[in-house]
């Protein structure tokens, strides 16, 4: 099983969703020992800017 693992919070040493979230990947990892994480901090690397031009309207 696989898991893309969000984090958003700039705050990365007090925020309460990166504590609930260690938390929650900490139980599914005990439970389903085969889970993979796929880990994506978009506070570390924001994603770029779309023209709205690139949008298919």
């Amino acid at each position: 099983m696989k898991l893309l693992h969000l984090t958003v919070s700039p705050n990365i040493e007090g925020s309460s969703s990166r504590r609930v979230s260690a938390r929650l990947l900490a139980q599914l990892k005990s439970r389903y020992p085969q889970l993979q994480e796929n880990p994506l901090d978009l506070s570390k690397l924001p994603l770029p800017h779309w023209p709205i031009s690139a949008l298919p309207i």
